[in-house]
């Protein structure tokens, strides 16, 4: 993998080696998620990355990061040990995308649930129904 642009906090200082398999960028942050499915994250602020090899995909906004589980649970962290990102509780997403200011899940049963980095749902937002296939933010 290879990154450039302004390099203020390291964000463009890949971590050796080459068994990287996603990767996402936030705000002066980068996470990838490695072929042993555990996770590397480089740049400013990086703390508390959740140790295991059980994720299956990664996504990041402004100075927080969501990782999704392969039991289908979420983990959210910020840049910092005071910062949070609270993500919904539970299991069933098989999808999870961010933006600027919020974050976008998609359920099993095919449903979207919608969030900001303070884990307040917005319901009010995303379309409703349960016949959603893939997402982007």
């Amino acid at each position: 993998m290879v990154a450039w642009g302004r390099n203020t906090y390291g964000q463009c200082d890949v971590p050796p080696g080459g068994d990287f398999v996603a990767v996402a960028a936030g705000d002066g942050h980068s996470l990838a998620l490695k072929s042993d499915r555990s996770l590397v994250a480089w740049g400013y602020g990086e703390c508390e990355v959740p140790k295991g090899n059980d994720f299956v995909a990664i996504t990041a906004y402004g100075p927080y990061r969501i990782a999704l589980r392969s039991n289908g649970s979420l983990v959210g962290w910020g840049q910092h040990k005071d910062d949070r990102c609270d993500v919904p509780k539970g299991k069933g997403f098989v999808a999870v995308a961010a933006g600027e200011t919020s974050a976008l899940g998609l359920k099993s049963d095919g449903s979207l649930i919608q969030w900001d980095y303070k884990g307040n749902y917005l319901r009010d937002k995303p379309p409703i129904g349960n016949d959603f296939v893939a997402i982007a933010a």
